[in-house]
């Protein structure tokens, strides 16, 4: 409920809590999400969230424009009342040039869940009219990056501002016995790789006419407020299409050929029977079976609100849920090694938390074999091996081992750089990482401690991802062959990079003027890399393809199926970007905030 109105007699009081939040909200409301991030992190931190703050409720959309509007005002009446005593503010007719906002500007996706969740272990209050230095604040938990909203129509910086003037059924299991057989891809490493990709009606038409995916789209649609942190096809099965997020779990059965009405809506809920949950982490570990951390939000005896964070097993594609680990922290990384049968879970914080599970062999549970805590915080781990993983964090890059009684260092790299994700190369035992600021791309393999940095193809526009090409056949890879990294920058600008030769640049797709590149993904078999922004999604050929793209999807603002803006009135929502191939490289699935787009790559 809104605070009591002071006195008429009484002046409003200004604190720094109270400027900084209405700065914030005109920085959020104006697309400027980076500038607004900054100003968070150095004001509360990205644990607590400026719109608990106790009168965060009194503030009113443009509430800063309207008071700096007010103040205008009244310094020309007292101007007119006052001869003599000219106006104080006068910024004259000419206020430059319209500077566009820039494309990456607004398009800040870290850390996934701050604007929405709190850590338990970290929930405080903040001294009204207290600052960031009197009330330090612990780091938040690092997940994928989320986006502030399309471009395309954002104000310029010299226009004049709007000011408001009044101030699906459920479906039986997906089983491969049932589902609908569809055609395997050909075994492309014994053989020239073909061209897959059906665009137009002549071969003749394969470099002038890309094909249009959006006559075969289908789409997913969920509640307006609902954030879909994942969506990703199963590995194991061709038709199952996995969406969780906030109080949401589902299992999509995606067929080859879109519905009628466009919609898909076969699926099956997970079990989970909680009110207010979000899904936080997400790995398969088998077919129909995966691992997932979540935070379960409740209000104790005072009605103060908490949460409890656990970690659960997923059977049946989410029809047999059970407890693993009741106080797994605020998760950031779940990876699961096949061959080792182990899983790593890291939990953020000042001193972060690594558990290592060993999975079941004829089942899926696991059993908590290793517990480390680290000397820093950690933000991503991967595999490396079948007993080995990387870590990265702050002013971190080092190598463990899983032995038999504990987890042992194995190699720790020199790094200036805050690393924020990391991405690892079986083939060639290359790790690729991203620092925090997503301005900085570093290489190194794991025989030689020399970590090569690059920041100046990045200076301009931050990386949004990053992502090897597969080789399902390592043998095929020859010691003359390049291999291929690819980075997706903000500004729509997509890099193909020999990770062996840091750093060539082999090839340079773009998305178009104005289009971010949010997110890329290669095919399974390493032949296409896709790339997507908000409305739109090319896929090339991953290499000796040229820049022509051999398929696009465009979706126009008049679809109702998809929404490319954020529809949060107030100007807080965020997107998350994710993009997935199907296991046999037929379908994609694009999700955007809440939505998903299922494109149909047909076969030739």
């Amino acid at each position: 409920m809104p605070v009591d109105q002071p006195e008429a007699s009484e002046p409003e009081k200004l604190s720094s809590n109270v400027m900084n939040y209405m700065v914030w909200r005109y920085l959020q409301e104006s697309g400027y999400g980076r500038a607004a991030h900054q100003l968070r992190r150095e004001w509360v931190g990205t644990v607590n969230k400026p719109d608990e703050l106790p009168f965060a409720q009194n503030v009113k959309k443009s509430q800063l424009v309207h008071l700096v509007q007010d103040g205008l005002y009244m310094d020309n009446l007292q101007a007119q009342v006052r001869p003599g005593n000219p106006r104080r503010f006068v910024f004259g007719p000419d206020h430059g040039p319209k500077f566009s906002i820039p494309a990456e500007e607004p398009r800040e996706r870290r850390p996934m869940r701050d604007s929405s969740r709190i850590s338990s272990t970290a929930d405080r209050e903040l001294p009204n009219g207290g600052s960031a230095a009197e009330t330090p604040v612990p780091r938040g938990p690092k997940r994928k990056r989320k986006s502030g909203g399309n471009d395309n129509n954002k104000r310029m910086n010299g226009d004049m501002m709007d000011i408001d003037g009044s101030a699906m059924g459920h479906a039986s299991m997906l089983d491969p016995t049932v589902a609908e057989a569809e055609s395997p891809l050909p075994v492309i490493e014994e053989a020239p790789k073909v061209d897959t990709l059906s665009i137009g009606q002549s071969k003749e038409s394969l470099t002038e006419q890309p094909r249009d995916l959006f006559p075969d789209t289908s789409f997913i649609s969920s509640d307006p407020d609902t954030t879909l942190e994942f969506v990703k096809w199963s590995p194991h099965h061709p038709q199952a299409l996995f969406t969780a997020g906030n109080n949401t779990m589902r299992t999509y059965n995606i067929r080859s050929s879109a519905p009628e009405n466009g919609l898909e809506e076969t699926y099956h809920a997970g079990a989970i029977h909680l009110e207010n949950y979000a899904i936080e982490g997400f790995e398969w570990t088998g077919e129909g079976t995966a691992v997932f951390s979540m935070s379960e939000r409740y209000e104790n005896e005072h009605g103060d609100s908490m949460d409890r964070k656990k970690l659960m097993t997923l059977s049946n594609f989410g029809q047999q849920i059970n407890l693993l680990h009741p106080q797994a922290g605020g998760v950031v990384a779940l990876k699961y090694n096949p061959d080792s049968k182990l899983l790593i879970c890291l939990s953020f914080g000042p001193l972060a938390v690594i558990r290592i599970f060993k999975r079941s062999p004829d089942s899926n549970t696991f059993e908590l074999t290793h517990d480390k805590t680290m000397s820093a915080e950690i933000y991503d781990a991967s595999w490396t091996a079948p007993n080995k993983f990387m870590v990265c964090g702050i002013s971190t890059l080092e190598l463990y081992s899983v032995d038999t009684d504990q987890i042992s260092l194995i190699k720790s790299v020199e790094t200036p750089h805050d690393w924020f994700r990391i991405s690892f190369d079986p083939v060639c035992d290359i790790v690729a990482c991203t620092d925090e600021c997503m301005r900085a791309l570093g290489i190194m393999q794991l025989g030689h401690d020399d970590l090569k940095v690059e920041v100046e193809p990045f200076k301009e526009s931050s990386i949004t991802e990053i992502a090897f090409q597969p080789l399902p056949n390592s043998s095929t890879h020859t010691p003359n062959s390049p291999r291929l990294l690819a980075t997706a920058t903000a500004n729509g600008k997509i890099q193909i990079w020999n990770a062996l030769l840091p750093f060539t640049c082999l090839y340079t797709f773009s998305m178009g003027m104005q289009s971010a590149a949010q997110t890329i993904a290669f095919s399974p078999d390493g032949f296409y890399l896709a790339a997507a922004g908000y409305d739109k999604l090319f896929v090339w050929k991953s290499e000796g393809g040229g820049e022509e793209a051999k398929a696009v999807w465009k979706c126009g603002g008049g679809d109702e199926r998809w929404k490319c803006e954020p529809g949060d009135e107030d100007g807080d929502a965020v997107w998350l970007h994710n993009l997935s191939w199907d296991m046999e490289g037929k379908k994609i699935a694009f999700g955007l905030g809440g939505q998903v787009a299922i494109m149909r790559l047909k076969v030739a």
